[in-house]
C-alpha cells in the first residue's frame, strides 16, 4: 500500500541518492533502445519508517516516441537472505557453539597458507580435545555435557586476539589457526594460556565441575605446507599431549 504512487527514489535510502541519480543519468544517456529483462542489481532500500533492507532492482527502458520511458522492478529480498543466511550458518557454523566447523576452518587455513606463503610469514594450527569428556555425558548427562562444550567454547574465544580463528571440529575438538607467528615461543604461551583457563573451575547447576585439555601444534614451514598435513600433524601431537598424561601442549 505505500509503494503505490510513490516513485522508485522513495525506496532509495538518502545516503544512496545521489549514485542513484548518477546512474540513471549514465542509463538516459546511453541511447534507444530497450535493456535487457532481467538484468538486476541489489542495493539497500527504505522502509516508511527509516529502516533500511535489502532490496532487488531490475530496470528496464524502452523508447516511445522518440522519448526513453523506463520500468523499475523493485523486490524485497529479505526473506531470501534470512534463508541463504540460515543455510550458511548450518554449513559453516557449529550448531551448538556457533563456531566456524571443520569445512570452514580448512577453507580459511588454506586461505591463510595463501597469505603466508606469499609473504614469507609462519602460522600455526592448534588441535584442542577435551580430556575424558565421555565422562561428563556419562555422569551428568548429554545437557551438561553440551553447557561444558559452550562454557569452553566461550573461554577460549576470551583467550585469543580478533585475529586468530577459533573452531569447533566436531563433538570436544577445537581448533584455533594463529597467523603471523614469528616466535614459536608465542604460540607455546598461548597454549599454556588456553589449557590454565579451559582448566578452571565449571559450575554446572549447583555443581562443581573440572575439565582438562590436551594441545597438539603444528606450524608452517616447517610441519607441513598444506591445510591437509597442518592438522594431521597437529591431531597426531595432540595424542601424544595425551599419552604424557593428558592437561598439556605438544608440538
Amino acid at each position: 500500500a505505500e509503494a503505490i504512487g510513490a516513485g522508485v527514489v522513495r525506496f532509495i535510502p538518502q545516503r544512496l541518492r545521489e549514485a542513484g541519480r548518477q546512474y540513471m543519468a549514465g542509463v538516459s544517456a546511453g541511447g534507444s533502445g530497450v535493456m535487457r529483462m532481467g538484468d538486476h542489481a541489489e542495493i539497500f532500500g527504505l522502509r516508511a519508517n527509516g529502516e533500511e533492507f535489502p532490496l532487488e532492482i531490475s530496470l528496464s527502458r524502452i523508447t516511445h516516441g522518440g522519448k526513453p520511458l523506463y520500468s523499475a522492478v523493485l523486490n524485497d529480498i529479505s526473506a531470501r537472505r534470512r534463508v541463504e543466511a540460515r543455510l550458511n550458518a548450518l554449513a559453516n557454523y557449529d550448531a551448538l557453539t556457533s563456531l566456524p566447523n571443520r569445512a570452514l576452518f580448512h577453507q580459511r587455513l588454506q586461505r591463510s597458507l595463501v597469505h603466508a606463503q606469499r609473504f614469507n610469514e609462519g602460522l600455526a594450527v592448534l588441535f584442542i580435545d577435551l580430556d575424558r569428556f565421555k565422562n561428563v555425558n556419562d555422569t551428568l548427562g548429554h545437557d551438561a555435557g553440551d553447557r561444558v562444550l559452550q562454557a569452553v567454547a566461550e573461554r577460549l574465544h576470551g583467550c585469543l586476539r580478533e585475529v586468530d580463528t577459533l573452531a569447533c571440529l566436531g563433538w570436544d575438538e577445537f581448533a584455533v589457526l594463529i597467523e603471523q607467528v614469528t616466535d614459536t615461543r608465542f604460540v607455546g604461551s598461548v597454549a599454556r594460556k588456553l589449557l590454565k583457563t579451559i582448566a578452571e573451575l565449571l559450575m554446572l547447576g549447583e555443581q562443581e565441575y573440572q575439565i582438562t585439555a590436551s594441545i597438539g601444534i603444528s606450524t608452517y614451514p616447517a610441519d607441513g605446507s598444506d591445510a591437509t598435513a597442518l592438522l594431521k600433524n597437529a591431531d597426531i601431537a595432540m595424542y601424544r599431549a595425551k599419552e604424557r598424561g593428558k592437561n598439556n601442549s605438544q608440538f
